[in-house]
């Protein structure tokens, strides 16, 4: 070999050498530059690769779908513009009711009643026809601190007047308004609801006409809608206050008179005595969801919703039964001793008291119970049938007709007043046809209506008449405006 050849072949070894050594040493791995590591044969940045996140030096086993490695070498929620990561979820801080926030970190719920509102703020949220004025929802057609007709919160109506259903303040008495108390009766001869001023001087102010041979009527907690039984119909008309029109009409158990509704007014009870149910109707869809079976005795001929919300009480033919609500499961039975039960009864205000009259020919009584022992702690008897069963709103007063003559029983027809601690007669007075009666909110004054012969307004100090106003028909119930 020559000279030349040995220096070439001397040079090919000292330049390929270290070549083939760095094969080698790429072969086992420490080709990779500084902050990368060799994963599945490719140098890769473990602290932002979404394949290999690992916040060691080991390669992990890549981020789920919707994940990305967040440069620490954690798999974290990839959330789109305008979305933040709360709670392990993307969501809009602007609207979302959980996480309710303006300044881009995840906020606190929205309290119940409440939305978040588009611009990070909880406000409050208003049904359809209200609207927000103080920190609550308000008619600004008919609500008299925020009477307005242009969608904004108005100012409030000077003494005086009131806010007339059109977002007027209006003097009392114009456009057919007047000052309370507004007493609202059942005309069963008219298919009505009559609305009388009863004030001296007043009269009918309004009529209201309804199915046919209408009973009893209950207004809803808030005020707003009233509720009317048509015996005939079968149905149960549903009065909106403000405009006092006929807003729906909704069918139930054959023969309804009595009616109740809970506290918070999503039902309403309503006593069928020709089916032996109560129907229950849903205040928001207007229409019965469930009945209750009361048995195969006549009736039910009441329904009493006990005022905390917790039971029903029902008459029928001889019994009270009491069911758990919302669940409408029986929870007590007590046979009545005088047989009939009629259908007035009322609670207490504070649930611990419930009355109940019966009538059976003339052996007519009322009696009391201790609501939460179900347990009769009184049995007061008139020898005739009793009426109505009209009640102060402390309990202190009991007042209840007594028809003798009228019934075929002995004695005149008289307005009877207990004491509603011991059950004794404090005052009686001779009147005709007391039916059925409401006491006002200052106990002071009983609104009395009296068949045929209309409606009277009571002394409840001296059970002297005031004045009657003739309203024709036949008044059947009475109840006074919210």
């Amino acid at each position: 070999m020559s000279s030349h050849a040995r220096a070439s072949l001397l040079l090919v070894a000292a330049v390929c050498l270290p070549m083939m050594q760095s094969s080698c040493e790429r072969e086992s791995g420490s080709y990779c530059p500084a902050d990368f590591t060799e994963c599945d044969g490719e140098c890769v940045n473990l602290l932002t690769d979404n394949r290999f996140c690992s916040a060691t030096s080991e390669c992990g086993t890549g981020c789920a779908a919707g994940e990305v490695c967040n440069g620490a070498g954690v798999c974290t929620l990839f959330c789109w513009s305008g979305l933040t990561e709360c709670g392990g979820e993307c969501v809009n801080l602007l609207t979302d009711n959980r996480f309710c926030s303006a300044d881009g970190t995840c906020g606190a719920p929205c309290a119940e009643g409440h939305v978040c509102d588009g611009t990070g703020v909880c406000a409050l949220s208003c049904q359809s026809g209200l609207t927000e004025c103080g920190g609550e929802c308000v008619n600004l057609l008919t609500d008299n601190r925020f009477c307005s007709a242009d969608g904004t919160c108005g100012t409030a109506c000077p003494e005086g007047y009131v806010c007339d259903g059109t977002g007027v303040c209006a003097l009392s008495c114009q456009n057919g308004l007047c000052p309370l108390p507004f007493v609202w009766v059942v005309n069963s001869a008219l298919n009505a609801v009559q609305v009388v001023n009863a004030e001296a001087g007043g009269g009918v102010i309004a009529t209201v006409s309804v199915g046919t041979n209408p009973q009893r009527l209950v207004f809803a907690p808030d005020g707003g809608q009233a509720y009317v039984s048509n015996q005939t119909d079968n149905t149960v008309s549903v009065i909106d206050i403000a405009t006092r029109s006929v807003t729906a009409t909704i069918p139930v158990g054959d023969g309804p008179t009595a009616l109740d509704v809970n506290p918070d007014g999503t039902c309403v009870y309503v006593a069928c005595g020709g089916s032996n149910v109560v129907s229950v109707i849903d205040s928001s869809l207007m229409s019965v969801f469930d009945t209750i079976d009361t048995g195969p005795q006549a009736g039910p001929f009441s329904v009493s919703v006990r005022p905390d919300g917790t039971e029903l009480w029902t008459t029928t033919d001889g019994y009270l039964k009491v069911f758990s609500l919302p669940t409408h499961t029986g929870l007590f039975t007590s046979s009545w001793t005088d047989g009939f039960i009629s259908g007035w009864t009322k609670f207490l205000p504070d649930s611990s008291v419930f009355w109940a009259t019966s009538a059976c020919g003339c052996c007519g009584n009322v009696q009391r119970y201790t609501a939460s022992t179900y347990g009769q702690v009184s049995d007061h008897r008139f020898g005739s049938v009793t009426s109505g069963l009209a009640m102060s709103p402390d309990g202190s007063a009991v007042y209840l007709g007594y028809w003798g003559d009228a019934w075929g029983c002995s004695g005149p027809e008289t307005l009877v007043k207990l004491n509603g601690t011991n059950d004794t007669v404090e005052l009686t007075t001779l009147l005709s046809k007391p039916w059925d009666g409401v006491v006002s909110s200052d106990g002071g004054t009983l609104y009395l209506v009296r068949k045929e012969e209309g409606l009277s307004v009571v002394d409840t100090a001296t059970l002297t008449v005031l004045r009657t106003f003739t309203i024709g028909g036949m008044a059947e119930d009475v109840a006074l405006s919210p």
